[in-house]
């Protein structure tokens, strides 16, 4: 894909003013490759059956937890981190903390 039609794919989404927008015109991407990305790593099933990314998903070797805040995060976190577990990936992309 050229620069022109990258371009013309992120300026018509309704992604465009947002920080996934933003992000993937940095990186010369879809949005919606961002956005598809959040929600297989850490899709959150909210009021109404509306599905969203979790900035606050951990995972540790295959076991995921989606703590309902950033506080119930942190603890969970540094419960895993005090156990000695290294294999554990955070937020809506899924960082690996190694």
């Amino acid at each position: 894909m050229n620069s022109s039609n990258q371009e013309s794919l992120t300026s018509n989404t309704k992604l465009q003013n947002t920080l996934w927008g933003q992000v993937a015109r940095r990186h010369r991407i879809d949005p919606y490759i961002l956005y598809a990305v959040a929600l297989t790593e850490s899709r959150k099933n909210g009021e109404q059956n509306r599905v969203t990314p979790s900035p606050w998903a951990i995972n540790n070797a295959g076991n995921a937890y989606i703590p309902g805040s950033q506080q119930e995060a942190e603890a969970l976190l540094n419960q895993m981190l005090e156990q000695g577990k290294h294999n554990i990936d955070v937020g809506m992309m899924q960082v690996n903390l190694r």
